[in-house]
């Protein structure tokens, strides 16, 4: 019997291949079973079955529908493998038998799927369809498996998505396969997806990807236009009414009619005696893009300072509001004469810090035997003051500035003296000329005015101390004596103030003045000591004595102790809840004790006039959080005001509802809190920074934690407000108790003893929240302001629950600021010694952690390149720019926060440029050496 044997590849590919075998027996077989020798693995196999299979020996048979060839005709089968050679040593029945040579190989067609778009349409679904083609016919049949993948486009929003397999039967060339899309009214940008092949079996793939594009079938949104207001000012004028002009205008002209309100707002500046009040509705015809508002204005001769009061718009219709209110300033342009003199004295002037373009000034007012009743200093000079206390502006015309007493130090004993202050900037120096007091030459003998007592009595008042009780309030008594009988009246000013306890909260404000008749020796003064059932720490305040007449004063200072008697709970504990942080050494340390590294950016905006983080005009809050969770921050240090916290004077503006519908109408706090929340729905954390006391740009103008409008008791008492409020919120981890007090001294008492401020906002915080860092900034001096830390040395804060102070200093680059340092021959080598010098040693021997809480530069200055270059590995634990770090392995260096995210920052740019989109990809880079190591914010950073 003689039979031929054909074998041919009829697809192959890298992993496998497809072949057919075909018997042409002389005789006819009544059933076959063919054996051969292939060195591959038949994985499936079609019109036969495999026997048996070992080694490289196959055994293949008929089925039942073709065991029977007749003579001459011919039977076939194929199957897939693994690649390899053609088979050998083919034997049919038992039989060996030849082979004939392959045919040639047949090229399989190749498969392609074409683009294709379609409009989206506005409800409902439409059909797309793909074409999937074959090159040509094929004689077996082909099998294509598809899959939809998303691109813009989005699964289950924008199509339905779809997967399954295409079939050609021999002969067929082209096959669709549809897909649904999902018809919608919101205007967005042309959308696609793609249609993929795979799985191709009797054909290769030509075009495996197909793409879809849906196009945008819906008109974009209106865009209203942003309406804005300027400031304006006005010399007074001495009688009548002059007019403040304020002009509104609208980013661009609207296709409709728009409407907005206006109102006039008290500031410094009353309505009715200094201007006439105003209110009404602005109304912009289609196409008009700017209005004005009039305010009456009126004149008179009394010398004051320059005041102020606001235009607020509000009610936007057809509109919205990018600046929602105006300051109008009224310029006093009267000149004060001095009064005549009360008495005889001299001044001393001087300049205990000097900056180059701006300084502070003290002043020693000093009573001659007589005393004086009231003291007016004038002088000539060529500065602009910009923030003064212990004393107030009377007038200033062009050289000369006309000062006077404050309410409370206008009376001055004989041989007795007074100081005040001022911050001013300046162009040309710190001098002054022509200095008189109360109209006198300064160093001009003055005859008193009354001649002196032989001996005047001393004032003394004693400390009290009383059992705070639960309910109502009892009295602490204060005893205030002479040192001896006086034979005239002596009286003198008592006030309260506080400590480690408020006024509001644990006693009753007190002031007043006491008088002694003469002849009496002893008065009291009673301060209403407020009960409650919190326990909490033994608590103190002080009475204050003040002004006095007819008598000295020995000891004006007496402490008020509230004892407290509520059970107390469990002490806070030094290791914090669940979530938070504490401090070791210099180390932050989460709740597992492991080191963490904050590695964060500065936000601001909260802080002015707008009471909300800049950028929401153009971008959603939660789209800005979540890039700053991708570009590697962990940690938003969130700058606000006193202010902003204040109902009724706190109202957010400059936001796009349309991108923040969730934002409208909320007041200060309640925008904090949507912040909060959200950073911790993502696991960034929150670090409140205190950054002024009324709404503005920078920090306090005085230098100080406080301004005349919000006091220390109020910068206390908002405090614990916001410590009270996130109790319990892991989210937010620090309090930054105050922005760049540059002006405050660290240590020595006074109403300027910055550490003791700190330490009394820090305890008052740990006694609602225990579980916050307190984060303390330093003093200015010779430094950057909030930079000098020396006084940390000697003089530390200490907190009633320990291990949560972290010390916070900012450092800046030559650009911001020449310092003397950037221009030294040996800069930038110079820069670890002046980094140790000011803040750096606080890490480096172990006192506490450091939180270099603002830093940054445009990095276009090659000395700013210079000094990043250096702190960056600072920060990281390189003390000494060797390239290798000098901490352990397992601790982390400096942490910090940028400054700032905002390219609105004048001098420093931001992280993001002025598209509000952009990263600034120098910046980020120079940061990435001491970026977190990106684990998940839990349990701290």
């Amino acid at each position: 019997m003689a039979t031929r044997v054909g074998y041919a590849v009829t697809n192959s590919w890298s992993s496998g291949l497809q072949a057919s075998l075909s018997l042409t027996p002389d005789q006819a077989l009544n059933g076959w079973t063919l054996e051969f020798d292939a060195a591959y693995d038949i994985t499936q196999i079609w019109n036969a079955q495999i026997v048996s299979h070992v080694g490289n020996h196959y055994v293949i048979r008929n089925l039942d529908w073709n065991a029977s060839v007749p003579a001459g005709s011919s039977v076939s089968f194929g199957f897939i493998a693994s690649p390899g050679a053609a088979p050998a040593g083919y034997v049919l029945n038992g039989e060996p038998v030849g082979s004939t040579a392959p045919p040639p190989a047949v090229e399989p067609p190749a498969a392609s799927v074409a683009d294709v778009a379609i409009t989206e349409g506005n409800s409902g679904q439409a059909e797309l369809v793909f074409q999937v083609t074959l090159s040509k016919a094929s004689a077996v049949p082909v099998t294509l498996a598809y899959a939809t993948q998303a691109g813009t486009a989005a699964a289950g929003s924008d199509f339905l998505a779809a997967s399954g397999t295409v079939t050609f039967a021999p002969g067929e060339t082209s096959k669709a396969v549809v897909v649904k899309i999902i018809g919608d009214t919101l205007f967005e940008a042309n959308e696609n997806f793609t249609l993929v092949l795979s799985n191709a079996v009797g054909a290769t793939l030509a075009k495996a990807t197909g793409l879809a594009t849906i196009q945008n079938d819906d008109p974009a949104p209106v865009t209203p236009p942003a309406a804005t207001i300027a400031d304006i000012s006005l010399t007074e004028g001495n009688s009548g009414q002059k007019l403040a002009t304020f002009v509104v205008t609208l980013s661009k002209a609207a296709a409709g009619p728009v409407t907005i309100g206006y109102a006039t707002q008290d500031g410094t500046a009353a309505a009715g005696s200094d201007y006439i009040a105003k209110s009404g509705i602005l109304a912009f015809a289609a196409g008009e893009t700017s209005k004005s508002v009039t305010v009456a204005v009126l004149g008179d001769t009394m010398v004051e300072g320059d005041e102020a009061f606001r235009l607020t718009l509000s009610n936007p219709v057809g509109a919205t509001l990018a600046r929602s209110g105006a300051a109008a300033t009224i310029r006093n342009d009267d000149v004060a004469t001095a009064p005549p003199p009360s008495a005889g004295g001299t001044v001393t002037y001087a300049v205990p810090n000097d900056w180059g373009n701006g300084f502070v000034a003290d002043v020693r007012v000093s009573a001659a035997t007589g005393g004086l009743n009231g003291w007016t200093v004038a002088f000539e000079a060529g500065f602009d003051i910009t923030n003064i206390w212990g004393a107030e502006i009377v007038s200033h015309v062009g050289t000369q500035y006309v000062l006077r007493n404050a309410a409370y130090n206008g009376t001055v004993a004989p041989s007795q003296t007074v100081n005040f202050g001022f911050q001013a900037a300046t162009t040309g120096g710190h001098d002054i000329s022509q200095l008189t007091l109360n109209g006198a030459g300064v160093g001009t003998p003055q005859p008193p005015v009354t001649p002196p007592p032989a001996a005047l009595p001393a004032i003394s008042i004693a400390d009290a101390s009383v059992t705070e009780g639960n309910l109502g309030s009892v009295d602490a008594v204060f005893a205030v004596t002479l040192s001896e009988a006086a034979a005239t009246t002596v009286t003198v000013r008592f006030d309260t103030g506080n400590g480690t306890a408020l006024a509001g909260s644990d006693f009753t404000a007190a002031t007043g003045t006491l008088t002694f008749a003469p002849g009496e020796t002893s008065k009291n003064v009673r301060v209403a000591v407020l009960g409650d059932t919190t326990p909490e720490a033994t608590e103190t305040y002080s009475v204050i004595l003040s002004a006095p007449s007819g008598a000295t004063i020995a000891d004006g200072t007496a402490r008020g102790t509230i004892l407290d008697t509520d059970t107390a709970g469990p002490t806070p504990p030094a290791t914090p809840q669940p979530g938070y942080f504490h401090t070791k050494g210099n180390q932050i340390l989460n709740d597992a004790g492991v080191s963490v590294k904050i590695a964060g950016v500065n936000w601001f905006g909260m802080e002015t006039t707008d009471f909300t983080p800049y950028g929401l005009h153009t971008r959603s809050y939660t789209d800005m959080m979540d890039q700053m969770k991708e570009l590697g921050f962990n940690t938003i240090r969130l700058p606000f005001s006193d202010q902003l916290l204040d109902p009724g004077r706190n109202t957010p503006n400059g936001i796009n509802y349309n991108l923040n519908p969730d934002l409208q109408g909320l007041s200060g706090l309640a925008l904090m809190d949507k912040i909060v929340d959200y950073a911790g729905a993502i696991g960034l954390k929150i670090i409140l920074d205190h950054h002024r006391s009324s709404a503005g740009n920078g920090p306090n103008g005085n230098g100080l934690w406080y301004d005349s409008a919000y006091g220390d008791a109020k910068w206390i008492e908002n405090w614990k407000m916001l410590g009270a409020h996130y109790a319990g919120n892991t989210t937010v981890i620090g309090a930054d108790l105050a922005n760049e007090p540059h002006a405050a001294t660290w240590g020595g008492g006074g109403g300027n003893d910055w550490e003791a401020a700190a330490t009394r906002a820090g305890n008052a915080i740990q006694s609602v929240n225990p579980d916050l860092l307190i984060i303390v900034e330093g003093v200015g001096g010779n430094y950057w302001w909030g930079g000098n830390l020396t006084g940390v040395a000697s003089n530390p804060v200490t907190l009633d629950v320990p291990n949560r102070v972290v010390y916070s200093p900012h450092d800046y680059p030559n650009s911001i600021y020449g310092q003397p340092w950037f221009q030294d021959a040996n800069f930038p080598n110079n820069l670890e010694a002046i980094f140790d010098q000011y803040w750096g040693y606080i890490y480096r021997e172990d006192i506490a952690p450091v939180l270099l809480g603002e830093f940054g530069s445009r990095l276009t200055d090659p000395k700013d390149i210079a000094w990043m270059e250096r702190i960056v590995p600072y920060l990281a634990g390189d003390f000494d720019a060797d390239g290798q770090l000098n901490i352990p392995a397992d601790e982390e260096g400096v942490s910090w926060t940028w400054w700032s995210w905002n390219p609105n920052s004048g001098d420093t740019g931001g992280i993001l440029a002025d598209d509000w989109i952009t990263v600034n990809q120098a910046k980020l880079d120079a940061l990435q050496p001491i970026m977190a190591d990106g684990s998940p914010l839990t349990g701290g950073l």
